[in-house]
């Protein structure tokens, strides 16, 4: 499941794209809406440490599962949280991410304490748009000694519907360690400084982007508002820091 990217329009209104998902982001708090790209979705692979465990990830090319096989063997042992992990992948490939969200549901329940387990369920809830639900997941994945990349993402993208803005560069920032000049989480920390009224430093971070060879429309479209709202407070009030004038 991509790991979390926020796109906004002309009028500053910035949403939060997933990378490592897929589909609409519901239920955010505040005047800015929050809304996942269908378009920007990205393989995320096997989690780290685990390598036999995936995130119910969609592929761009995806193989067609064997739902027979999967949910056969899930339904067999319904505790088991790798045979419930590659079901709902195959869920989440398929377009089924309700469906998956049950599985993953019942699974984390026999299973409260598996990492893996935490991560997929707290990123399929923020595709569903249950960022309340997904943020007491993703924090509990997050414990995990290096915790997967697009978990901290996730964690980032969670706070930053809800509001919480400097939790949410926090756990970006983290994520950005982990995953040095990513652009999906460059661009998600720079629309969290964005929302939390910093467009220089959104401008920044988007610039950076760009230098990285991260040239997409979002960011693009990210980088020309971010500017355009940094040059508006410059030219307000000159002679203050752009960088870290609040927005009227």
């Amino acid at each position: 499941m991509a790991a979390p990217f926020i796109v906004a329009t002309s009028r500053a209104r910035a949403g939060l794209i997933l990378l490592m998902l897929s589909g609409g982001l519901a239920g955010c708090s505040g005047a800015t809406p929050l809304t996942l790209d269908a378009g920007n979705s990205i393989t995320t692979g096997a989690l780290p440490e685990s390598g036999k465990r995936a995130l119910p990830a969609s592929p761009a090319k995806p193989d067609k599962p064997d739902f027979a096989a999967l949910e056969q063997k899930h339904a067999a042992a319904p505790g088991d949280a790798s045979a419930a992990l590659s079901y709902a992948k195959a869920l989440r490939a398929s377009g089924k991410t309700k469906e998956a969200l049950a599985v993953l549901e019942k699974t984390h329940t026999a299973n409260t304490g598996d990492h893996d387990v935490q991560a997929a369920l707290g990123l399929t809830q923020l595709e569903l748009g249950q960022a309340s639900k997904a943020q007491k997941v993703l924090a509990a994945a997050a414990t995990k000694p290096s915790p997967d990349w697009r978990v901290l993402s996730g964690l980032g993208v969670a706070y930053a519907s809800q509001g919480q803005q400097g939790e949410a560069q926090k756990h970006l920032k983290r994520a950005l360690e982990a995953s040095p000049n990513n652009p999906a989480i460059m661009n998600n920390l720079a629309m969290s400084y964005l929302l939390d009224k910093k467009p220089g430093e959104a401008e920044a971070m988007l610039l950076k982007a760009t230098a990285n060879g991260a040239s997409t429309p979002e960011i693009a479209k990210n980088l020309e508002l971010a500017r355009s709202l940094r040059q508006r407070i410059s030219a307000a009030n000159p002679a203050s820091n752009s960088g870290k004038t609040s927005l009227n």
